[in-house]
């Protein structure tokens, strides 16, 4: 497969996807190259899409965003590239009931659910944190930083209840 610069597999000297830097020239791409890894133009994309989105997105989601720019792309390449970003420790995979796993970029920002326990909806509510909510939520982290002399870099909070629709 070749990229918009006529470069295959995104080895050559073309610009990244992900970050639109000469492809020498990326942070990614020396992640990948020490571990023996080629970095592709469908990791790219899918670095690029992680980056873009605040929120977490599940694999149909990831696809539908990168099947506007790379239609070439087919959604088990999209599973298997967010697996192995999973497993090389760049992403974070949350895994709710109802079988639909989300993913986003590990340390973009911290991550808060209500997960309803009756039907497996899942909803991020992150976005939405007020200020007052952000400054009780850091107190806290402050607290448990001090207790265990433990330095904390995110937190992922889930609520578990019923959904509008579960709970009639």
């Amino acid at each position: 497969m070749q990229n918009r610069n006529g470069n295959r597999n995104g080895q050559g000297q073309g610009n990244c996807h992900c970050c639109n830097k000469k492809l020498n020239n990326c942070s990614w791409k020396d992640k990948f190259s020490d571990k023996g890894l080629k970095f592709t133009i469908p990791r790219q994309e899918i670095i690029r899409i992680m980056q873009k989105n605040d929120k977490s997105l599940s694999a149909d989601e990831v696809y539908s965003h990168i099947h506007k720019v790379a239609p070439e792309i087919g959604i088990a390449t999209v599973y298997r590239t967010l697996d192995l970003l999973t497993k090389m420790g760049f992403l974070l995979k949350f895994d709710s009931s109802d079988k639909i796993s989300r993913f986003q970029l590990r340390g973009k920002s911290h991550n808060h659910f209500l997960e309803c326990v009756k039907c497996g909806n899942l909803i991020e509510y992150t976005s939405e944190i007020t200020e007052e909510e952000k400054k009780l939520l850091s107190i806290e982290e402050e607290k448990l930083e001090k207790k265990y002399k433990f330095q904390i870099n995110y937190h992922i909070v889930k609520f578990y209840g019923f959904c509008p629709e579960c709970k009639e």
